[in-house]
This record gives C-alpha cells, structure tokens and sequence, in this order.
C-alpha cells in the first residue's frame, strides 16, 4: 500500500505537493498538463530526486530516505 504524506519537493521556483491517502494495490494513472509534476512526482517516488518535507509510506515504512534500487518502485525514463 502506498501513501504519500504531506510531500514537498522544490526546483527553483516551482513547489510540488502532494497528499494522498493510503491507495490499495491497482493500477492508476497520473495525469495532467504540461509542466505539472507528473515526471517529478514520480522521480520522487523512485528517489532519484530529493524530497524537501514529507513522507512517502510502503506498507507503513517512510522511504523517502531510501535509495532508488532500495525502493519498490522503479522509472523508465522517456529519453
């Protein structure tokens, strides 16, 4: 289960956050316009960008401090 608490991450002058309750085991989708946070979000969630404030829970365990290849997440970049 994931749940991502109060998630604050900054790029120079853009903020992104997030909150979302517990989400149970499914597939879903993240959509929106240009330029708002889908890509960051997700580099959030595989860690290969710091978050400023926060928490992102897997099962109950804040892994916001984990290394990417620690987390059970993983990004396919587009590139």
């Amino acid at each position: 289960m994931l749940e991502i608490s109060n998630l604050m991450a900054t790029n120079g002058d853009f903020t992104l956050l997030v909150d979302l309750p517990p989400l149970e085991p499914a597939i879903y989708a993240l959509i929106g316009p240009s330029g708002g946070g889908k890509s960051t979000l997700l580099a959030l969630l595989a860690g290969f960008q710091k978050i400023t404030s926060g928490h992102i829970l897997w099962l109950k365990r804040n892994i916001a401090e984990d290394s990417p290849a620690k987390r059970p997440t993983a990004i396919l970049f587009q590139e």
